[in-house]
């Protein structure tokens, strides 16, 4: 089975095209989703949307030229960023 992400220009246009495409024989189901928030800079990692090259190149350059975090502050940090979003994402 194949899952397919489908974005529509309008709610109505979108219930049309679901009531067209749930008669084909060969649909399993079909249902509209709310709309999640767009993408930001924090989600580039997301299968959402591909990196690009220049985005992987910087990437590697933050990664050698960063700042070196003891691991009890960047364990602190990630912590407290996963609070915030598991907050966030009812959880």
């Amino acid at each position: 089975m194949e899952t397919l992400i489908v974005q529509v220009d309008s709610l109505s246009n979108a219930k049309q095209f679901l009531n067209f495409i749930k008669n084909l024989v060969y649909i399993k189901s079909v249902k509209i989703e709310k709309c999640k928030k767009p993408l930001d800079a924090s989600d580039w990692i997301n299968p959402g949307r591909p990196s690009t090259d220049a985005e992987l190149e910087q990437l590697a350059l933050d990664a050698e030229q960063g700042e070196v975090i003891p691991a009890e502050i960047s364990k602190a940090g990630n912590l407290k960023k996963f609070a915030k979003w598991k907050a966030e994402n009812s959880l």
